[in-house]
């Protein structure tokens, strides 16, 4: 591909374009020429360049001036050359590209959608005669081709990797950021060498390490990312730590609302202080190349024009392809001598590793100002022969301590001179007194306290240095010194406030702007950033046990540095131990702050005090996530914090970052996550092939002919050719959904966004369950414990009710395939007693020795006996009602009564039974023959008959009352009442209970279905609806007024156990102090229901028994118990005022 469009005059271009068509004069006019020349002899030009070369057009069209007034003649002249129809042109670039023989430089068009490669000729004879109406331009899809006969196992991006801004922008979108350690400093959202260069390898699609390398020292000296230290290029290592530039990891958006990342934090930033080079916290940055820098704050659009032309662009020509139409279908170089494929074939030959590994450093490292002696060659010849080899390593390293010593003494001093005092001492670059001041502090902090501190360390050094030619020990001077490293520890926690800072004057503030980059652009500056220079004293310090380990490695054992070196690097591990947690700590509270200062909500309804200026408050990962999955959709700003997790996006006001929260913050407690696996419950998304390309040999072909569509996991799909291989077509972006779900009534419900890859997707699953269940671990009152031996139920099997008998060391389990029995125990497996369909109901009448078992509507009477036998017995048993929904079995009035309701359209019959003693019936009835009569012998007695006119939804029995709970509340019965008059429970002339007695009234209105009333041993009664639960007292009149809980969820069942009341929704039970209202603690789970009734706390033996989906085997339901931990048992409440 041929981009001389864009060659400046003093570029000898050697492209096969130039070299067979021979480039116009216009195209060998500098670019600060062309803006004078007329559109006239411009277009001339156009169309002599056209008549030869098709692919550099609009290209070419980026550098012209008056761009907007050739856009038509653009199209035009586009389709007269290509017939068919143009896919939409890229955006102009500000400046004009440069080009050298490795890079050159290409506008950045990732934000528009890809039109067919141009080296393609649309009217040379295809080999896929139906390529044609498969394309059709998308921003989802961009086209990649494959000519390999042997794929290369990696991913290719999606559109030409010769285009620098395309392969930075996938740089950035599979680096995975996380918290690495270097000389022990801890470096955030850092990432290693050979990372860098095993993405880059995927993305060109080729297994050449060095030229991957060779395209990673391209973007980085476009400043795209850098040493961490300022040191080094880009080495293939994974000892060598670099991070993104701050441009990068600066929100750079229009103020559309479009979402960005928080200033020095990376998308996937974390705030947990953990060590080591493997990944703690990571994530991926993922804008489209086109949004990297589109920076426009309302005051000034010199941040938007500065970035877009320092993004990286140009074209890195060993990775294009031929201009020749017919050569992209052979293995073998074409008829031009500069065919790229000729080209790679030449590079092979002449190996580049050694010039690599040997130009590593870089030129405008800091450590490029050693000085050009050794110890060795300022010492007299005697001297050094005087030494052994061991010892004249020793004194290099002392004399690489004192020299490096120095260099850093005349950085600090080339930061005041350089920076400091013109900044201080002007008053046009930063005209208030007072924000100039405060800006030197800010970014600058206590500088020049550590000047003072290291000018007297060297001039110890010097004075030691002074005595003799052989130093002796030098322990000791670092030992009196090392005790005084404290302002290290102050100038690490506020570098993240000053790069902030640092670039947010760079936005805002025109003249400061061009301040600093004629300083930059300074000789002595070296062309390094000031943040290069900022970073030096963290550095050092861990710089210093490096050189201090070089020492004692050649310290004999009877030199006294063999106990004081180890000494100060012992106190140096520390300072640095505690620089790096105040350091965490800091930038943790600068986001915080940052954050908090320019938060809203979407909407008002959704504010909730996130109490973010908490002293314990922490980011633990924030993280840019898409709408959809392909790459240009919208994308949110994920931020989790230690107690809530928000979604925003980002918008930028004033070069300002403003987080405008899109939906409710979702609770710690209440998150729910998931996560769709490739080719599980997730259908890929439909393949669009373009073209077809023939294999080919990648190695024979060259690194710039091996694309192909992504093999990646995720839910875009690979086409396959006809030999079955995943190459020859174009595949969309692979993308991995990741589904937030906010439980509970208030809840937004579920989102669903999309991560850049699996890597960067784990942690969200990971972190949000550790700080679960590190809160569940700090919260816990109650636990669920396994009732039952697990993975004997499938969830295919529903299991409706569980009751326990024989003082609780037994259960009775009613499930839809019939009823088993077993002990409450985890080891226990339960056995099946009665094969009955559909049982949803049963309960144990210990005195009468009966079972009574709903099942299909149909109430049944069974002896208790029957808990010993098994499925193949026939037992007998006695049928009471039909068409019954639910009964009650409860104790009123000293008796044992059964309530069975039979529920019509307009009424409700209440049948109530009375059982008898199976024991007293065996005294009276056992006959001379000594037979002992059956509990089925004793029918129970019919008590009374009640009727309501209403449905019926639930009964509960007192001492002498009954409670039936209607579609318009809850009415009670005296039992000891003869006329058999209901009276509601709620009294209707209280004001305070207008917003339940109004919906009880009204018919129109919706009701709530599940009413409960537990009472307290205070004597007061606790009333629990769908939606909250309030006090009232004997009357029906409400109580404590200020108390009122409202349910995160919507309960289906309710429990209590002093002094907590457990309310189960399907996806969470919500445990809740009964005195204050709070929200104690939250167990999730899936598919959670109740078995036991909620009456059970009056039981001698109160156990709350439930079941939902086993969370370690999907296929399986878990009985669970819930116990309350030793530690809250003893615990006393407070008494109720």
């Amino acid at each position: 591909m041929c981009v001389c469009a864009c060659v400046c005059a003093d570029v000898d271009c050697s492209c096969c374009c130039c070299a067979a068509t021979r480039t116009p004069p216009f195209f060998q006019v500098p670019h600060d020429a062309r803006q004078s020349l007329p559109q006239r002899v411009i277009l001339l030009c156009v169309r002599a360049r056209l008549r030869h070369m098709q692919t550099g057009f609009f290209l070419f069209l980026s550098s012209l001036p008056h761009p907007s007034s050739l856009s038509l003649l653009a199209m035009s002249l586009h389709q007269r050359f290509r017939p068919q129809a143009p896919p939409p042109p890229p955006p102009p670039h500000r400046q004009p590209p440069c080009f050298d023989s490795g890079v050159s430089a290409l506008e950045d068009c990732g934000n528009e959608p890809e039109p067919p490669p141009p080296w393609l000729n649309p009217n040379r004879p295809l080999r896929h005669a139906s390529w044609r109406k498969h394309y059709a331009p998308s921003t989802s899809t961009r086209p990649t081709i494959n000519t390999s006969r042997q794929p290369v196992k990696g991913i290719s991006i999606g559109s030409y990797p010769a285009l620098q801004s395309h392969v930075a922008n996938e740089l950035r979108l599979r680096i995975m950021l996380s918290d690495r350690l270097k000389d022990g400093i801890e470096y955030k959202n850092a990432f290693d060498g050979q990372e860098a260069v095993d993405k880059l390898c995927k993305i060109i699609n080729s297994k050449d390490r060095t030229l991957a390398l060779r395209v990673g020292r391209v973007l980085g000296s476009q400043r795209l990312f850098h040493d961490v230290s300022y040191e080094r290029r880009l080495v293939d290592s994974s000892f060598e730590i670099y991070q993104f530039d701050d441009r990068v990891l600066i929100s750079t958006l229009q103020d559309t609302g479009s979402p960005g990342t928080m200033t020095m934090s990376s998308s996937g930033s974390s705030h947990s202080n953990s060590s080591g080079n493997s990944s703690t916290s990571s994530s991926v940055l993922g804008d489209p190349p086109a949004a990297f820098y589109e920076f426009r704050p309302d005051s000034s659009d010199l941040a938007a024009s500065a970035a877009a032309d320092e993004f990286p662009n140009g074209v890195f020509t060993d990775l294009t392809f031929c201009y020749s139409p017919t050569c992209i279908y052979d293995n073998k170089p074409c008829y031009s001598y500069f065919c790229p494929k000729r080209i790679a074939e030449r590079q092979r030959q002449q190996s580049v590793d050694s010039t690599l590994e040997r130009s590593s450093l870089s030129l405008n490292s800091l450590q490029y100002q050693r000085p050009p002696e050794l110890w060795v060659d300022v010492v007299p010849k005697e001297v050094r022969d005087s030494v052994s080899k061991t010892e004249w390593k020793r004194q290099e390293a002392i004399f690489e301590l004192v020299c490096t010593e120095e260099n850093f003494i005349k950085t600090i001093e080339y930061v005041n001179e350089m920076w400091i005092e013109p900044i201080r001492n002007s008053d046009d670059i930063i005209p208030d007194l007072k924000k100039r001041e405060k800006f030197i502090r800010s970014v600058f902090a206590n500088t020049m306290e550590i000047y003072d501190l290291h000018v007297q360390l060297l001039t110890a050094f010097q004075e030691r240095q002074s005595r003799s030619y052989v130093v002796n020990n030098i322990g000791d001077v670092m030992l009196e010194f090392v005790d005084r490293f404290d302002p290290f520890i102050e100038y690490g926690s506020s570098q993240y406030n000053a790069k902030y800072v640092l670039e947010q004057e760079r936005t805002v503030n025109r003249a400061f702007a061009d301040f600093a980059m004629k300083t930059e652009e300074h000789p002595v500056s070296r062309k390094l950033p000031l943040n290069g220079f900022l970073s030096q004293p963290t550095t050092r310090i861990g710089r210093y046990n490096l050189l201090l380990e070089g020492i004692l490695k050649h310290t004999p054992e009877n030199n006294p540095d063999r106990q004081d070196i180890p000494k100060a690097m012992e106190i140096i591990k520390g300072v640095l131990t505690r620089m790096n947690a105040t350091t965490g700590r800091a930038k943790n509270r600068f986001d915080l702050m940052r954050i908090n200062a320019h938060l809203r909500f979407k909407n008002p309804e959704d504010a909730v005090d996130l109490r973010l200026m908490d002293e314990e408050r922490e980011i633990i990962k924030e993280d840019k996530l898409r709408k959809t999955h392909n790459s240009d959709s919208t994308e949110y700003q994920v931020v989790l914090f230690d107690h809530y997790l928000a979604i925003a996006r980002v918008k930028v006001e004033n070069a300002v970052q403003h987080y405008i929260i899109q939906r409710p913050p979702i609770p710690l407690e209440l998150i729910s996550i998931s996560i769709s696996e490739p080719g599980k419950g997730r259908k890929s998304n439909p393949i669009l092939p373009h073209y077809y390309m023939p294999s080919g040999h990648a190695a024979s072909m060259g690194p710039h002919l091996a694309m192909r569509g992504s093999m990646d996991s995720g839910t875009g799909s690979v086409a396959m050719n006809h030999n079955g291989t995943g190459g020859g077509l174009i595949g969309s972006r692979p993308s991995f959904p990741i589904t937030f779900t906010h439980l509970g009534r208030k809840g937004a419900g579920s989102i669903t966004l999309y991560s850049s890859s699996v890597q960067a997707r784990k942690p969200w699953f990971d972190k949000i369950r550790d700080l679960q269940a590190e809160s569940d671990k700090r919260h816990a009152w109650l636990v669920p414990t396994p009732a039952v031996k697990e993975h004997h139920f499938f969830v295919l099997t529903k299991i409706n009710h569980l009751v326990t008998f024989n003082d609780g060391r037994q259960y009775v389990l009613a499930a839809d395939d019939g009823v088993y029995v077993g002990h409450t125990e985890r080891s226990s497996v339960p056995r099946k007693v009665l094969a009955i369909e559909r049982v949803t109901q049963v309960e144990v009448l210990a005195s009468a020795q009966k079972l009574l078992v709903l099942a299909d509507r149909t109430l049944y009477e069974y002896a208790l006996s029957v808990v010993n036998g098994s499925t193949r017995d026939r037992p007998a048993y006695n049928k009471l009602r039909t068409h019954v929904p639910f009964f009650h079995v409860g104790f009123c009035l000293k008796r044992h009564l059964v309530c069975v309701p039979r529920i019509s359209a307009l009424q409700t019959t209440i049948t109530v039974f009375e059982s008898q003693r199976f024991e007293e019936y065996h005294r009276r009835h056992q006959n001379s023959q000594g037979r002992v009569p059956s509990p089925l012998d004793v029918r129970m007695r019919e008590f009374s008959v009640y009727g309501v006119p209403s449905e019926v939804w639930d009964i509960e029995l007192s001492k002498s009352l009954m409670l039936v709970t209607t579609p318009r509340g809850v009415i009670i019965l005296d039992m000891r009442d003869s006329n058999k008059m209901f009276r509601p429970l709620l009294n209707h002339d209280d004001p305070s209970l207008k917003f339940i007695t109004v919906r009880e009234r009204d018919h129109l209105l919706p009701t709530r279905k599940r009413i409960v009333m537990f009472r307290t041993p205070e004597a007061q009664h606790i009333l629990c609806y769908d939606e909250f639960a309030f006090y009232i007292d004997g009357q029906g009149n409400r109580i404590r007024h200020d108390f009122l809980i409202q349910w995160e969820g919507t309960p289906e069942a309710y429990a209590f156990s002093y002094p907590y009341i457990m309310a189960f929704d399907p996806s969470f039970i919500e445990i809740r102090n009964i005195f204050t209202g709070e929200r104690e603690q939250v167990i999730r789970g899936n598919n959670i229901k109740c078995l036991s009734h909620h009456f059970v706390y009056r039981s001698e033996i109160p156990m709350v028994f439930g079941v939902m989906t086993d969370p370690q085997n999907e296929c399986y339901q878990q009985i669970f118990r819930l116990d309350r931990l030793p530690s809250h048992r003893q615990s006393a409440p407070p008494r109720i005022s």
